[in-house]
């Protein structure tokens, strides 16, 4: 009866230790998370590069696809008017004869913001732009989704290439240059 008694005691000390670490070493994840956030969060302004795109929308053979629809959502909403200016309804950009649909995305200044941090300044955390899916539909071809992203991205390659053409705009009064892209798409057969 002696020992059981004495291991009383001893069991609800291990115990009460064992709390205290715990609650411990929360509490040092806690400080450790506050102190990562406050010592990298970041904060920042962005905005989609203004330019003319040209898709040129394609068979598997290299021939243009004429009448192909390309719709713009955001989640599963239309998005009309942004971030394509020229996009209005509902299917009304159409390939033309040549295969060619033109977006057009206006310099607005900055657009969208977001922010970031580190968590335990290794694990990055981060709050990204608006996103949005872009599907063309053709007739005879199976529907081609992808991320305005890739739109985007002929800009930022290209963005210091003084060969890529541009033209000027008037907005507001004021001339402002945009560039001039082209994107290939190619389609696939049902």
């Amino acid at each position: 009866m002696a020992t059981s008694a004495m291991s009383e005691p001893n069991k609800m000390a291990s115990q009460k230790r064992l709390r205290y670490i715990l609650v411990a070493s929360f509490a040092l994840v806690l400080v450790l998370t506050f102190a990562s956030y406050i010592t990298t969060a970041v904060f920042w302004d962005g905005a989609f590069p203004s330019g003319e795109y040209h898709l040129q929308i394609l068979n598997e053979a290299g021939d243009p696809v004429k009448g192909a629809t390309l719709n713009i959502y955001q989640g599963k909403t239309l998005a009309f008017e942004y971030p394509f200016d020229n996009y209005l309804s509902e299917n009304t950009l159409i390939s033309n004869d040549e295969g060619e649909i033109v977006l057009t995305h206006l310099p607005r200044g900055l657009e969208f913001g977001g922010s970031g941090w580190d968590l335990f300044w290794i694990i990055p955390i981060r709050m990204g732009g608006p996103k949005f899916t872009c599907q063309i539909d053709a007739e005879g071809y199976k529907t081609y989704r992808f991320s305005s992203q890739q739109i985007f991205d002929t800009a930022y390659e290209a963005y210091n290439n003084d060969s890529v053409p541009r033209k000027t705009i008037q907005i507001n009064g004021n001339e402002v240059k945009i560039m001039i892209l082209e994107k290939m798409i190619m389609l696939e057969k049902r």
